[in-house]
C-alpha cells in the first residue's frame, strides 16, 4: 500500500506520485485535479465496499440442502427465498433485456433556409406527444461550411417512424397506438426528412406536451433571468393532410427564471415553478388562452408537479414538499406535507394516488400521504447538530434542515456513485413497469443512468446500469413508441438515445455504444445505424 502524501496522488498504473491541482487552475480533462482525484477515490472506495459486501453475503447465506425433496414454505421464507411478485419479475426482465441505439440516426443536411446547408444538435430537453408519438425538441443549427458561426435555434416536431395512427387524420387515445408492421419496429425511431418547424426558440429550459397538437415550453435570452412561456401548435407527419386552422402562438412574459414546468393529467392546466413561488394557468386547454394566477406557495420552488387534477405539489432545495389545492384562494390551501432528507429534484405520483415518489439529489424515497404526519420542527440545538453547512452561512444552519425528516415507506438503494449531485439531470417514473430511471454524474467521467424497481427499491441488473455515457444525461422519458415494450429515451451530448427491450432487430450491424465514442471516433462512425451495449464490457 503506497504512503499517503498530503497534496499528492499516487497513480498505480504509472507507479508514481502526481501533485493535486486546484480545480480552477487544472485544465479541462485533467486527471489530477482536486475534483478528478476525489471522484477516483470515491470509485475505488465503492468498489472495495461492494466486493467486501459480496464476499460477506456469500459467506453468510445459508443454502438449502439437497436432501429436502418437498418444499417447506416456512423454512423457505426463513432462508430469504420469498416468492417474487409478477410485477417484480417483469421489471427484472425488462431491465436485463434493454439494448441501446441512436433514435435520430445521422443528421442529414437540411435546407431549412433556401440556399443554406445546415446541420444541428438536439438540446438538453425533449418531450413526446402521447397522441402520435412525435418528438418535440429544440435544435441548434449551424452552417456546415461555417461551423464557428452563431447557431440558430428552433423547436422541431419529428414524426414517429412507421405507419400513421388508426383513423387517419384524427387524434385517438394513446391505448390504440402504435399500429405498425414488423418492418416499422426496427430502424431509427424518428425521421428528419418529415420534420416540421414549430417555433424559433433558444435556451429552452422545459418542454411538455400541452394537449393534442400543442406543445408548451419555456425559454430565455442568454444572460437574462427573464423567461418566456410559449404555447404553439405543431403538425406531425400523419396530420399534414388534416385541415386545421393555423393558431397563433401564445407567449407569457415572466420577470424571473422558470425552474420547472408541468401540466395536469388532462393537460388543461399548466403550473410553473420560479424563484418566487408557483403560478398556474387554469384554462390552458385547446382553444383557450387563460390568465396566469399566483398561488400561495411562496419562496424558491425547484420542482412542480400535479398530484391530481386540482392539487399541485412542489419541492425546494431544503427538501420541503408543499401541496396546494387550486380550487381555494385562501392561504390555508397550502400545506407543508413532507420533509425530505435532501434537495428535491423530481416528483412523481404512484397510481394509487396516495403515495408520492420524491427524488433527491442524493437519495430517493416513497412516502404514503395517508400515514405520514406533518413535519414537526426540531429544537435549535438538534437542528444545529444535524446540519452540515459552510461556516460562513450561519443563517442556512437553521433554515435548511430544521424539521424532522418524514418517515418513508420505501427507501431506494442509491450508492454514492449513483447520486445526481446537481439539478438538470434526467428522471422518469413509469407506473406500468413500476420502474424509475434516474441519471447521475460525478462531474468528471462517471455519467450513468440507473433503473430501479419501485417495488423493492433495488437497482436492477442490466446493460443500461453498466453503461457509461460521454456526457451527463439531461432528460429521460419512458414511453411506448413501438409495437412492443416501452422505450427509454435519453438526451445526452447533443443526441437522443433509445433503449428498448430485446433491441430493435439490427444488433448485428452495431459495434459500439454512441455514448462511449470520442469526438474523433464519432465522426468516423457517421452512417452506422446505432449502438449495441452488449459489445462493451461492464465498467465500474
Amino acid at each position: 500500500m503506497p504512503a499517503e502524501i498530503p497534496g499528492y496522488y499516487f497513480d498505480a498504473t504509472s507507479n508514481r506520485y502526481f501533485k493535486i491541482q486546484p480545480n480552477h487552475i487544472a485544465p479541462v480533462g485533467a486527471n489530477y485535479s482536486r475534483q478528478a482525484v476525489n471522484a477516483q477515490k470515491a470509485i475505488e472506495e465503492t468498489q472495495r465496499l461492494e466486493e467486501a459486501s459480496k464476499l460477506s453475503e456469500q459467506a453468510a447465506t445459508v443454502s438449502r440442502s439437497r436432501l429436502l425433496q418437498n418444499p417447506l414454505f416456512s423454512f423457505d421464507r426463513r432462508l430469504g427465498n420469498v416468492r417474487a411478485r409478477p410485477s417484480s419479475i417483469v421489471s427484472d426482465y425488462y431491465a436485463a433485456s434493454l439494448r441501446g441505439a441512436n433514435a435520430l440516426g445521422e443528421f442529414p443536411p437540411w435546407d431549412v433556409i433556401p440556399g443554406s446547408d445546415l446541420t444541428g444538435q438536439v438540446g438538453y430537453k425533449f418531450a413526446i406527444a402521447p397522441e402520435c408519438g412525435a418528438l418535440l425538441a429544440p435544435f441548434a443549427f449551424t452552417p456546415s461550411q461555417r461551423p464557428h458561426d452563431t447557431p440558430g435555434f428552433m423547436i422541431l416536431a419529428l414524426p414517429r417512424r412507421g405507419r400513421p395512427l388508426r383513423g387517419h387524420g384524427s387524434y385517438l387515445d394513446s391505448k390504440y397506438w402504435p399500429v405498425c408492421t414488423r418492418e416499422d419496429s426496427c430502424g431509427h425511431l424518428f425521421d428528419f426528412d418529415k420534420s416540421s418547424v414549430v417555433y424559433p426558440a433558444r435556451n429552452v429550459d422545459c418542454i411538455v406536451p400541452a394537449g393534442p397538437g400543442f406543445v408548451l415550453w419555456t425559454h430565455r435570452n442568454p444572460g437574462s433571468e427573464q423567461s418566456y412561456l410559449t404555447k404553439a401548435a405543431f403538425t406531425a407527419n400523419q396530420d399534414r393532410y388534416r385541415t386545421r386552422p393555423e393558431l397563433p402562438a401564445v407567449t407569457y412574459q415572466i420577470p424571473r427564471r422558470i425552474l420547472d414546468l408541468a401540466t395536469s393529467p388532462s393537460r388543461t392546466m399548466a403550473a410553473i415553478a420560479t424563484s418566487e413561488g408557483v403560478s398556474i394557468i387554469p384554462d390552458f386547454c385547446n382553444g383557450h388562452d387563460g390568465d396566469m394566477f399566483k398561488t400561495h406557495i411562496q419562496g424558491e420552488q425547484m420542482v412542480v408537479g400535479f398530484k391530481d387534477e386540482r392539487v399541485i405539489m412542489s419541492g425546494t432545495r431544503s427538501g420541503k414538499l408543499m401541496l396546494c389545492d387550486t380550487r381555494s384562494l385562501d392561504a390555508s390551501s397550502v400545506t407543508f406535507r413532507i420533509q425530505h432528507s435532501s434537495a428535491i429534484s423530481g416528483l412523481a405520483m404512484l397510481p394509487d394516488g396516495n403515495r408520492v415518489l420524491v427524488n433527491g439529489l442524493s437519495d430517493m424515497r416513497i412516502y404514503d400521504l395517508r400515514f405520514a404526519p406533518s413535519p414537526s420542527p426540531l429544537s435549535r440545538g438538534a437542528a444545529s447538530t444535524t446540519t452540515t453547512t459552510h461556516p460562513l452561512s450561519r443563517k442556512a444552519k437553521y433554515r435548511r434542515h430544521n424539521y424532522e425528516h418524514t418517515k418513508p415507506t420505501l427507501t431506494f438503494n442509491v450508492p454514492q456513485l449513483r447520486r445526481q449531485n446537481q439539478y438538470g439531470l434526467g428522471f422518469a417514473y413509469d407506473p406500468e413497469l413500476n420502474v424509475v430511471v434516474r441519471a447521475s454524474t460525478d462531474f468528471v467521467s462517471n455519467h450513468r443512468v440507473g433503473v430501479w424497481s419501485a417495488t423493492s427499491g433495488q437497482l436492477l441488473k442490466g446493460p443500461l446500469n453498466e453503461h457509461k455515457f460521454a456526457a451527463p444525461v439531461t432528460c429521460a422519458e419512458i414511453v411506448r413508441v413501438r409495437d412492443g415494450p416501452k422505450s427509454i429515451l435519453l438526451a445526452t451530448d447533443g443526441e437522443i438515445v433509445e433503449w428498448c427491450a430485446q433491441g430493435r432487430g439490427f444488433e448485428h450491424e452495431q459495434e459500439v455504444v454512441s455514448g462511449c465514442l470520442g469526438p474523433d471516433e464519432r465522426s468516423r462512425s457517421v452512417g452506422r445505424p446505432s449502438i449495441a451495449p452488449r459489445a462493451i464490457a461492464p465498467q465500474p
